[in-house]
């Protein structure tokens, strides 16, 4: 495997196998971050993608998950360790020390937050195929790996693979059994993941031609897992694997799992936004529809809580969104054939 330091100065770390990502990630802005052209090293089929910050609960097992895989072929590990304030690098170093040959280690010299920590990961990883792992979840099958890259080797109309993963609480107990708890299809598209986001992210790997890189728009988002598999779905399809070989933990340090019910909408409506400006305009009719029925459910929570609270903060709640339900109406109607056309030219007695 070849280890990588893109577009870097050496990290005077004693940490003797590094792999960096560009530096621009930490300097720059969002804005000003130009990723180069990805490459993939034909010898490296896999690139596993961690990202970590404050895990050192979690992250050893995730490390060792992923070096436990069984493959006939070579993968690399991609650590993005987000400058964490307890003993998360320590520990990722203590792994990169110790497998100099499969593990790189990119550390950060401040908190970029997830989405940039994700995105130079994720332009540093040399693999055909990334297969996604976050430090607080870890794959329980040996061969996950090779199941994964078998099928997609085999299908190149399709874009990701994801399977069913257990999920687990703070005290280790299993919670809600297998997820999906609901029946999915063996293959789904952009249509299905447009509706919902029922792919486990700890279960994903995804064909880097589908995803080349990793788009700064999804800076603006709350989640990142979502998106990409809507930008994957552009290229393929989605294959679902009737089979738990991944754990997913559930705690109060989680991204939703911290949120109320009402900022999960909001973040869920910020997503549909945002891809309805990125995405071909073919996607626009799917994408209008999910917004407007999140605007409205926003609606419908916020008046409930002014009812049962305080009237003065559930209407400063619900403004914002009578006001953008207005305008996206108008937006609409604007963006329509003007199918009253005909009408109108008739009521001034002309013929169309």
């Amino acid at each position: 495997m070849v280890i990588h330091s893109p577009g870097s100065a050496p990290d005077p770390s004693p940490v003797k196998v590094r792999c960096l990502a560009p530096k621009e990630f930490e300097t720059k802005s969002p804005q000003q971050v130009t990723q180069p052209a990805y490459s993939v090293d034909q010898s490296v089929k896999i690139s596993v993608l961690v990202i970590t910050y404050n895990q050192e609960r979690y992250i050893r097992q995730a490390l060792e998950g992923a070096l436990a895989q069984k493959t006939e072929f070579t993968y690399e590990i991609v650590v993005g360790e987000d400058c964490s304030t307890d003993r998360t690098r320590k520990i990722c170093e203590e792994f990169a020390d110790q497998y100099p040959g499969r593990i790189c280690l990119l550390p950060s010299e401040r908190n970029l937050g997830m989405h940039r920590n994700f995105r130079r990961t994720y332009a540093s990883c040399q693999g055909k195929y990334i297969a996604m792992l976050e430090g607080d979840d870890f794959w329980t099958s040996p061969d996950k790996l090779q199941l994964q890259a078998t099928l997609l080797d085999a299908h190149p109309d399709i874009a990701v693979s994801f399977h069913e993963v257990n999920r687990l609480d703070e005290q280790g107990r299993r919670r809600s059994g297998i997820w999906p708890n609901f029946s999915v299809p063996e293959r789904t598209g952009l249509a299905e993941i447009l509706q919902a986001d029922y792919v486990p992210s700890c279960s994903m790997m995804v064909r880097r031609s589908a995803v080349p890189e990793i788009p700064e728009w999804f800076e603006e988002l709350a989640m990142g897992d979502w998106p990409l598999l809507v930008l994957a779905s552009l290229k393929g399809d989605l294959h679902f694997t009737l089979q738990p070989l991944a754990t997913y933990r559930l705690h109060a340090n989680g991204v939703w799992s911290s949120m109320d019910s009402l900022r999960v909408k909001r973040e869920r409506l910020r997503l549909y936004l945002v891809l309805e400006s990125h995405l071909p305009p073919a996607c626009g009719t799917l994408i209008r529809s999910r917004r407007d029925e999140y605007i409205d459910a926003i609606l419908n929570e916020a008046s409930a809580y002014a009812s049962s609270h305080s009237y003065r903060l559930g209407r400063a709640l619900l403004f914002p969104y009578r006001i953008a339900r207005q305008l996206l109406q108008w937006t609409n109607r604007r963006a329509e054939p003007q199918r009253d056309a005909p009408r109108l030219a008739r009521s001034n007695g002309r013929s169309v």
